[in-house]
């Protein structure tokens, strides 16, 4: 959920803030060093809100290919909960980027934004079982949400931007939003399981490579100690 409609979200921002002028127009500055001013902007934000899990680097490549950013719909590439983590920080940055000119896509891309983050909030702070208020709060947010995006799906078309692109995982979100009238969807997260499969990761190099002064032994014993710590 988070990396897929996050993915798309974040990448379609990020990709219309750094190439904010439309196809074929030349650039006025170079588009990678608008996207570091914004991480820089991120990470104050990381700051003020005393959060842990950071995207510790934002490059043009995780979201667009550089050499033909109009090929494809951009998406942004990281962790699920990187990207969950990543979008109150990135929210404050782009209401105060778009406040001077706040063209009608840059309304929708706040609200697209905004009302997502709000959603998982919700979620976040609810119990197992969501009361009859909470859900219909959220239906109204994940509604918010999709009309923003289908805005913005058909503004970039008619753009010939290519972002904002609508996937199956549109479609799953619905009904994880209507599910949640009987289970809170945050049950379900696999922010851990992320996490896990790096660990597991670790633990198989540290199989294969032995570092120097280690005897198979110590070696054995190290990987025990790992494994019972994954466990």
């Amino acid at each position: 959920f988070c990396k897929g409609l996050y993915g798309q979200v974040i990448g379609s921002i990020l990709h219309y803030v750094s190439y904010i002028e439309v196809p074929g127009q030349r650039a006025t500055k170079k588009p990678a060093d608008r996207l570091a001013i914004l991480f820089s902007e991120i990470q104050i934000e990381y700051s003020k809100q005393e959060c842990k899990n950071r995207l510790t680097n934002l490059r043009m490549s995780m979201f667009t290919d550089t050499q033909k950013p109009w090929a494809k719909y951009p998406q942004l590439d990281c962790k699920g909960g990187e990207a969950r983590h990543l979008l109150p920080a990135f929210i404050p940055v782009i209401q105060r980027l778009f406040q001077d000119t706040m063209e009608e896509c840059e309304q929708h891309m706040v609200l697209v934004a905004t009302s997502l983050e709000k959603l998982v909030k919700l979620w976040d702070e609810a119990d197992t079982f969501l009361t009859s208020s909470q859900y219909q709060k959220g239906l109204k947010l994940a509604g918010d949400f999709l009309r923003s995006y289908a805005w913005l799906n058909q503004w970039s078309l008619e753009k010939d931007r290519m972002s904002f692109h609508i996937v199956p995982k549109h479609h799953s979100f619905i009904h994880l939003v209507w599910n949640s009238k009987f289970l809170n969807p945050r049950t379900q997260w696999c922010f851990k399981a992320e996490d896990f499969v790096g660990q597991e990761k670790d633990f198989s190099l540290l199989l294969w490579k032995r570092p120097d002064g280690v005897g198979k032994s110590q070696q054995d014993y190290l990987a025990s100690c790992v494994y019972i710590y994954i466990l």
